[in-house]
This record gives structure tokens, sequence and C-alpha cells, in this order.
């Protein structure tokens, strides 16, 4: 019987669970999956870890996210034992994670480290229907603004889009129109966010 490298079946794995995300079939139907035992090389599954924190996934066909979800979380799990100190791989372990107490201290050692991406995370974990007005949250509103603000400093389009937007309307943040003119022009002048068209 011929085996596969650690490598080689991951890779076969996320394969499968990418087709299975989108709707495809696949051309085969055995099912490959690595052990948790069994290591693959750091940058590699650093790289897999990334990839499928990246992927889009319709998050409504609930059987292929959930084997997404669980595929993601144990691929960076790995990456992140390996490799704790990229901000990136606290990012993506962090988008795998559903407990907001296993993930706000993720993103926050990532903001410690400068990483715009968890610092618009951890505002929009602050600004979303996840929290409950029976028990404080984890992320005070201070804080939240913070991150937000320094992530705009920082160059993220994606802040600057979300700051402009909030200091023009209000809400978590106080309506500000000369903050609003000032990152809007700022935004302007640097790339549009990714979801923007011109």
């Amino acid at each position: 019987m011929r085996t596969r490298s650690p490598v080689a079946s991951r890779r076969a794995w996320l394969w499968v669970a990418a087709s299975a995300a989108s709707g495809s079939k696949p051309r085969w139907r055995a099912r490959v999956t690595v052990s948790p035992s069994t290591q693959a090389p750091a940058a590699s599954v650093a790289d897999d870890c990334l990839r499928l924190s990246a992927a889009k996934i319709d998050w409504g066909d609930r059987d292929a996210a959930g084997k997404h979800r669980k595929l993601w979380l144990e691929i960076c799990r790995q990456a992140y034992a390996q490799n704790g100190d990229d901000p990136r791989i606290k990012v993506a372990l962090a988008g795998a994670m559903t407990d907001r107490n296993e993930f706000i201290p993720l993103l926050r050692s990532a903001i410690a480290q400068n990483d715009t991406e968890a610092m618009l995370l951890l505002f929009n974990d602050y600004n979303s229907f996840d929290r409950h007005l029976d028990r404080p949250d984890l992320i005070p509103r201070a804080e939240a603004e913070q991150a937000l603000r320094r992530a705009a400093e920082l160059g993220n389009p994606d802040a600057m889009f979300r700051l402009a937007t909030i200091l023009t309307r209000g809400g978590p943040i106080k309506h500000d129109m000369a903050g609003a003119r000032y990152w809007g022009q700022r935004l302007l002048v640097s790339k549009p966010p990714k979801d923007m068209t011109r």
C-alpha cells in the first residue's frame, strides 16, 4: 500500500474540504486525514493555516462550514504551537475560534505586535451582536475605539473606511464630521478597502 507524506495528506484533505465547501463533488471519496501527532514542516503548516483562514466559505452550508472550521482550527493550532510569535497565525487562529475568552487574548497579543487586521477584528467583535447586556463585555469601548483608530493610523484601508463611516454617522464612536473628512481624504489617497469598488 502506498503511503502519503504528512504534507501531501494535508493538502489532499484541504482539497477535499475546499471541494465540499464550494459545493463541487470530489473525484474520489477517500477521506485522508492528518493525525494530530503527525507534524509537518512549520512553514507548510503556517501556509495551510493562512490559506484556510483566507478561504471563501459558504457559511450557510452548515455541514461544509463546520468541517472547514474544524480543519481550520486544528491546522492553526498546530501552526501556533510551532510559531506562536507570528501575528498572522494568531489572527488566523482567532478567526477559527468561537469562544471569545480564547480568541480575544490572541487578538490582543497580535495588536501588541501592531497587526492592523487584529485591531480591526477586535473592534468588529466589540461592535458585533455577540455582546450580552446581563454581563460585562470582554472588550471595553475605549480599547475598541483605540484599536480602530490605531489600525487606521497604520494605514489599514478597511479601518480608515470604517472610522470615516462611523465618525460620519456616530455609533460606538462619537459623531465627528471633521474627523470623518480627515479619514475620508486619507482613504482616497490610499488603496481602497478589499470589498470596495470605485
